[in-house]
């Protein structure tokens, strides 16, 4: 893997109250690792989109304006979403299809966080590319309760919507169900022909920078840091990577 290699799977601190990733460490960064193009996924917002945008473009790098969004059966229904897709826009028709899919969201399908479902994916689909992230994905969530078939299903169905546009994400991050995400996914990519991408579900800019994450959570939860009840994050990998280190 060489320098070529980029990140698609990035929460600036427009994910508000979880990502502590600043967009001018994030271009800064990249292009210290002589990284070609940058993508941001913020969950179910582009509220960054425009500062990104110009920041990235005035440093000489390719901006990916993307979105992770909350995904759900059927956004009539009062129930959580559970599963997150992150959604790419390559050119400017697929970003008009991010900004409806995400106002949707927030307009209509807002039940503890801004849902979309895959009736509307499909309607605006055209010029998104889409992965199930390799830990929270609609296909990886059921691999981890041990549902394959239903792992596969689910992937079909994307492949359906996206077409040569649906790929499959894994990620090392150390945390539990990792390994057999990665061998289900390797698998029913060979049966189904859908690519895979590596990913690393950025939060922050450094190792180091941990710790900010886990106080963006408690503020946001109403928990002090030394509480034992607080989310404490099992991982502190969800840095931004250089190549050689997500090689």
């Amino acid at each position: 893997m060489n320098n070529n290699f980029i990140h698609l799977h990035c929460h600036t601190e427009y994910s508000l109250l979880d990502g502590a990733l600043k967009i001018p460490a994030l271009v800064k960064q990249c292009k210290d690792f002589d990284m070609p193009a940058i993508a941001i996924t913020d969950n179910a917002n582009l509220y960054g989109a425009i500062d990104f945008y110009t920041t990235a473009k005035n440093n000489g790098l390719n901006p990916i304006i993307g979105c992770e969004v909350y995904l759900t059966d059927d956004i009539s229904q009062k129930e959580r979403a559970r599963d997150r897709l992150i959604l790419l826009s390559k050119n400017y028709n697929g970003y008009q299809n991010l900004i409806e899919i995400v106002t949707i969201s927030h307009l209509n399908g807002f039940y503890y966080k801004p849902r979309i479902d895959l009736n509307h994916l499909k309607k605006y689909a055209d010029d998104l590319i889409a992965i199930s992230p390799g830990f929270q994905g609609p296909v990886a969530n059921l691999f981890k309760k041990g549902e394959f078939e239903k792992g596969e299903k689910t992937a079909s169905t994307l492949q359906d919507i996206y077409h040569d546009n649906f790929y499959l994400g894994i990620q090392s991050l150390g945390l539990h169900y990792e390994d057999i995400i990665k061998e289900e996914t390797i698998s029913i990519s060979k049966k189904l022909n859908i690519e895979i991408v590596a990913t690393n579900d950025v939060y922050y800019c450094d190792k180091e920078d941990a710790h900010l994450r886990d106080i963006l959570v408690c503020i946001q939860t109403g928990k002090k840091i030394d509480d034992e009840n607080s989310l404490k994050f099992q991982t502190q990998e969800k840095y931004l990577k250089s190549p050689q280190e997500m090689a």
